[in-house]
């Protein structure tokens, strides 16, 4: 490829590789430094934008890091609100909810521009709040901060409103009864320039006023009056009902007792409504009365219904059997009997006590059912039979021994007929011979 022919970096690459071999021309020379100074030039431009950008960060590092403090810190606003007859709102909040140095696309109530409130400004016109100086921030409406120890109360033209009805009892005039008198609900409007709380205490105020006067004009009718109802007998009537919850008595739940309707009649001297009361009053300690005396049936109750306990269950039978002797004098057996079942709450001993207690008056009134009349307890007397005369017993008589018949002699014990001894000695004899006959029979038999 020939010299010529190659990019114009080669080139001078190339022949600034060839004057270093060789030696440059001076214009060579110029040419090679040319082309040094060209490729330096972007470590230059990026190194000055990397020492900017730490100078520039490191600067607002320290307006943050100063900032930041500021804004960890309460602090007492007055915030603007949309209502021209309360327009603040006094709120305390952190540094950083008016001041967001970190954020520089949200200031929070730093934000809220504009004037303070007056009454004077157009309906459409918003207001800004007011805030105290702090740390780093300036403050808003600042000339305006001493509202804000008073509550934010910033004075304007309240509208306020009242309500007042004027009353009179009853008069007495010429001896007839007037009233009572009412100047009817009268209402007022009123402005303040001090709170909405202060214009609606002028405006009622303003009704109070107006109410009395017309009451006045009212009772200017009535100049000899006297203050009340006229004297004289009136008759009114009253009714009560005395009323008690259950009660538990002995295990059982009774009531709601009620005496019923009492009504009760009284005169008065004074006024219908005084005769009214008086009969009211004895009707009440009628029915109470009435109410006392079905209560005091239960003398031992308690008040209330009576606990939810657990049920025993028992039964019980008695009876049995007896004898009753009739008029007639006939014996009469009857067979009397009683059964019962008894629940108790208590215990089932209990029960069983009460099923007892039940079956035995049971079978007492069973045995009363069946007795005849005039009947005596117990078995009919029975006369004894009448027993024979005893008879002697008949004794045999004596039979005498003939004379002559003569009774033999005992003979004495020891006495008697004896064996002579010859005779005992061949008794032995023939014993002996016997006895040496037989063993020698046995012998030959083997």
């Amino acid at each position: 490829m020939p010299q010529h022919d190659r990019p114009a970096t080669c080139r001078v690459r190339g022949y600034a590789r060839i004057l270093k071999m060789q030696g440059a021309p001076k214009g060579a020379k110029e040419m090679t430094t040319t082309t040094r100074k060209a490729r330096k030039a972007p470590w230059a431009v990026a190194l000055t934008a990397l020492l900017a950008a730490l100078a520039l960060l490191t600067g607002t590092l320290g307006f943050v890091g100063s900032a930041q403090a500021t804004e960890d810190i309460s602090v007492t606003i007055c915030h603007a609100t949309d209502s021209r007859t309360n327009p603040y709102r006094v709120i305390t909040v952190n540094g950083s909810s008016i001041n967001e140095v970190r954020n520089a696309l949200f200031n929070g109530h730093g934000d809220h521009d504009g004037v303070v409130f007056s009454a004077t400004l157009p309906k459409h016109q918003k207001w800004g709040d007011i805030i105290p100086a702090f740390g780093d921030f300036p403050g808003k409406n600042t000339d305006a901060v001493g509202w804000i120890a008073t509550g934010c109360n910033i004075p304007g033209v309240y509208d306020g409103e009242g309500a007042y009805e004027a009353i009179h009892g009853r008069l007495c005039y010429n001896d007839m009864t007037y009233g009572p008198f009412t100047s009817g609900l009268v209402t007022r409007e009123a402005t303040s320039t001090v709170s909405k709380e202060a214009a609606d205490e002028a405006a009622y105020q303003l009704a109070v006023a107006d109410a009395t006067a017309i009451l006045n004009r009212m009772l200017a009718d009535y100049p000899e009056h006297t203050d009340g109802t006229c004297p004289g007998t009136y008759v009114g009537e009253g009714a009560f009902e005395a009323t008690h919850g259950v009660l538990c008595y002995n295990d059982v739940t009774y009531g709601p007792f009620t005496s019923g309707l009492v009504t009760r009649e009284a005169t008065s001297t004074v006024s219908k409504e005084a005769a009214d009361e008086a009969a009211y009053q004895l009707a009440v300690a009628d029915a109470t009365a009435i109410l006392n005396r079905m209560l005091a049936d239960y003398p031992e109750h308690t008040d209330g219904t009576c606990p939810v306990r657990t049920t025993f269950e028992k039964s019980a039978t008695a009876g049995g059997t007896v004898d009753y002797c009739t008029v007639e004098g006939t014996t009469v057996s009857i067979t009397y009997s009683g059964s019962a079942t008894m629940t108790s709450t208590v215990s089932s001993e209990d029960a069983l006590f009460k099923a007892q207690v039940l079956a035995t008056d049971r079978a007492n009134a069973d045995l009363q059912a069946q007795l005849p009349t005039g009947a005596t307890p117990g078995a009919c007397a029975v006369t004894p039979p009448v027993e024979p005369a005893t008879v002697a017993a008949v004794q045999p008589a004596t039979v005498p021994v003939p004379a002559h018949v003569t009774l033999p002699a005992r003979i004495p014990a020891g006495e008697g007929p004896t064996v002579p001894t010859y005779m005992l000695a061949l008794l032995a004899l023939g014993a002996t011979a016997l006895a040496v006959s037989t063993v020698h029979l046995v012998r030959t038999t083997r």
